[in-house]
């Protein structure tokens, strides 16, 4: 009969086997690690109706119009590109919507946050600095 050190040991390696296994399926499949982008699906139809569809694609043009008067005077608002980024993506486009996110991605990894983003990542900073000292590091 198994003792239960025995059944714990098999628990063990049986969760490190069955990891290992969905592991490499997910990095063979690009799953878990990040796709290529290859594979990116285009357009879906979301079975709107035409009013909807009217509807959505007039306040697609009218977001539009305000980040394009935005970056026409050098200005950039993150909200606005992720709302007309939400709206492309509510209509089907994710091709473009896929370009709204990535171009707040861009923003968020370059520091282009502006002066309330700027404070926030001194602040983050600062923060993790503060617990990094109050463990000895």
């Amino acid at each position: 009969m198994m003792r239960a050190k025995d059944i714990k040991l098999a628990a063990v390696i049986g969760g490190i086997v069955i990891l290992a296994v969905v592991g490499l399926i997910a990095w063979r499949q690009g799953g878990i690690l990040g796709g290529t982008g290859k594979d990116l699906i285009l357009f879906v139809d979301r079975g709107l109706s035409e009013k909807d569809k009217a509807t959505f694609e007039r306040q697609l043009a009218d977001k539009q119009k305000e980040v394009d008067e935005l970056a026409a005077k050098g200005e950039r608002n993150l909200t606005k590109i992720l709302q007309l980024g939400n709206l492309f993506y509510t209509v089907g486009n994710l091709e473009k919507s896929a370009e709204q996110y990535r171009d707040i991605d861009q923003s968020a990894r370059s520091g282009g946050f502006g002066k309330f983003g700027a404070e926030f990542v001194r602040d983050a900073r600062f923060r993790r600095r503060g617990r990094e000292l109050a463990k000895g590091d």
